[in-house]
C-alpha cells in the first residue's frame, strides 16, 4: 500500500495524531464524519476508518453510495446539515469532523457549530491565497437563490474561505484554531477542551501563502470564471456589522471584499490575483500545486508569508520561499509529540510514509 493511496492530501493525518495525543482523545468508541469528499485516496478519514475503535461515513452529494468506505449520497445545505447529520446517527459528542466542500465551508461549519453537535476536533478547508490581513467569505447559496457564481472547485485558486472568516466563526462559537496544515485545512477544537495551552497565531503556522495557481488560469481575474468567483466574495467583517436585511448585508460585504481584491491585483507575491499573463518559464511546486515565477517570492513575497515561513535566504526557485508542511513538522518536532496514524494488517502495524502535498496537473 503507498501512502497516496491511503491517507490524506497533505499532512493532516500527521497533524490530527499529534492532536489526539495532545488532547488524550482515546480511540475506543471515537467518531468521525466526513462532509464533500467521496474517494479513499486522499481523504482526511482513511486511516480512521482502518484504526481500531473509530467509526464513521463520509457524506457528499456528487457520488453514488459505496458501502467499502460508507460514502453515502447526501445534500448539504446549511439549514438542513445538522437534521442530515443526526439522520445518519451522528451524535453530539462526534470525535472528529472535515469538511471539504471546496466553497461554502465555513457557513457548514457555523450551522453545525449553532446546533447541538459539538465536534471535538474539525479540520475546514480555507483558500491559503487570501492574505490574512481581511475576512473574506465564499458566500451561502441558499441565501441567495438564482445566483450566478460557480460552487465547488473549478481547478482555480478561489474556492472557500480565507483562514481569517473561518477563525471569526470558530471564536463566536467558543472554537479556536490550534494548527493548520498549509493550503488544505485548518484544525479547530474548543476553547475549554484546550484550555491554558497558547493559542499560536495564524500567522506563525504558515497560513498564507500561493495555492492551485495554474498555468491555464493566469491572468486569474481576467478570465469569465475568475470574475465571476471574485465578484461573490464578501468580506465577513462587514457582513456581521452591517444593520439591515440580508440583501443590504450582503450588498455591503460584497463592496468592501471586492476593495480587498482590487488592493491585491497584480501584486508580485499574490499570484490568485494577478492581471497580467505568468512568465514564460514557471516553475511548478508540487507542495504549492502551483506554478510560480521567480519574482512571486522575492523579498515582498516574504514580508507577507506567515513568520514560520521567513528569515529564509533568496533561493533561484521560488517555490522555496514556502516550506512544505513536511518541513515545517520537522521544525516542530512532531516526531516526538505524537504516534502517527497506524492502518492495521495482517501482519505488524504499517505505518505509512510521507508524501508530498498536491499533485502535477
Amino acid at each position: 500500500m503507498t501512502r497516496g493511496e491511503l491517507t490524506s492530501q497533505g499532512e493532516q493525518d500527521t497533524r490530527l495524531a499529534r492532536l489526539m495525543h495532545t488532547l488524550a482523545i482515546p480511540d475506543e468508541g471515537a467518531t468521525y464524519v466526513e462532509i464533500g469528499y467521496n474517494v479513499e485516496a486522499g481523504s482526511n478519514t482513511v486511516a480512521l476508518r482502518r484504526r481500531p475503535g473509530w467509526s464513521g461515513e463520509l457524506l457528499d452529494c456528487c457520488a453514488l453510495p459505496n458501502a467499502e468506505i460508507n460514502l453515502q449520497h447526501a445534500w448539504v445545505a446549511t439549514d438542513t446539515i445538522a437534521a442530515l447529520m443526526r439522520s445518519h446517527g451522528v451524535t453530539p459528542k462526534l470525535t472528529y469532523l472535515s469538511i471539504d466542500l471546496d466553497s461554502f465551508d465555513m457557513h457548514v461549519l457555523d450551522a453545525i457549530l449553532a446546533s447541538d453537535i459539538q465536534p471535538a476536533i474539525i479540520t475546514v478547508e480555507y483558500n491559503s491565497n487570501f492574505p490574512l490581513d481581511a475576512p473574506l467569505a465564499f458566500p451561502d447559496p441558499r441565501l441567495e437563490p438564482g445566483h450566478a457564481y460557480p460552487i465547488g472547485w473549478d481547478g482555480g485558486c478561489y474556492m472557500g474561505s480565507s483562514a481569517t472568516a473561518i477563525e471569526a466563526v470558530a471564536r463566536a462559537h467558543g472554537y479556536v484554531v490550534v494548527d493548520v496544515e498549509p493550503g488544505y485545512d485548518l484544525f479547530i477544537v474548543k476553547a475549554s477542551q484546550w484550555g491554558a495551552r497558547p493559542i499560536p497565531r495564524l500567522d506563525a503556522l504558515g497560513t498564507h501563502r500561493p495555492f492551485n495557481i495554474m498555468r491555464a488560469h493566469r491572468p486569474w481575474l481576467a478570465t469569465k470564471a475568475g470574475q465571476r468567483k471574485a465578484s461573490a466574495y464578501l468580506d465577513w467583517a462587514v457582513y456581521k456589522a452591517t444593520n439591515g436585511s440580508i440583501s443590504e448585508r450582503t450588498s455591503a460585504a460584497r463592496q468592501a471584499a471586492l476593495g480587498h481584491l482590487g488592493r491585491w491585483a497584480g501584486a508580485a507575491d499574490l499570484p490568485c490575483f494577478a492581471t497580467t499573463a505568468a512568465c514564460a518559464a514557471p516553475v511548478y511546486c508540487p507542495h504549492l500545486n502551483s506554478y510560480l515565477c521567480p519574482d512571486e517570492a522575492g523579498d515582498r513575497g516574504r514580508s507577507r508569508a506567515s513568520a514560520g515561513d521567513r528569515g529564509r535566504s533568496r533561493s533561484s526557485s521560488p517555490c522555496d520561499a514556502y516550506p512544505s508542511s513536511a518541513e515545517l513538522l520537522m521544525r516542530e518536532g512532531a516526531a516526538i509529540i505524537g504516534p502517527p496514524l497506524i492502518l492495521p494488517s495482517a501482519g505488524p502495524p504499517v505505518i505509512i510514509a510521507r508524501k508530498s502535498q498536491g499533485s502535477m496537473p
